[in-house]
């Protein structure tokens, strides 16, 4: 048996619903993603790390935090039509 892990807060409020926080969890195939703490309610859910803040170019609620290997990391808005992109700083943990 597994050891029951707990949804993880990363301080950020839901872009959705405005009242409930992001967590990490893990999914059946143990990969990290994002969701709403308030499920059933909200279905908000994302597989890169969301950031609060919004797009400056079009203007949407959040930014997410994607790490490839070609780019890095960097800062994209999840919109698939916009092209916003800028590189994370660094965070020291």
């Amino acid at each position: 048996m597994q050891p029951l892990k707990l949804p993880e807060p990363i301080g950020v409020k839901c872009p959705d619903c405005g009242v409930g926080d992001v967590v990490g969890k893990y999914s059946r195939k143990r990969k990290l993603f994002y969701s709403c703490n308030r499920y059933p309610e909200c279905k908000f859910s994302a597989w890169d790390r969301p950031i609060a803040e919004p797009c400056p170019l079009c203007g949407s609620k959040y930014l997410v935090e994607k790490v490839t290997k070609r780019a890095g990391a960097e800062k994209r808005c999840p919109n698939p039509e916009c092209t916003f992109r800028e590189a994370a700083e660094a965070q020291v943990a």
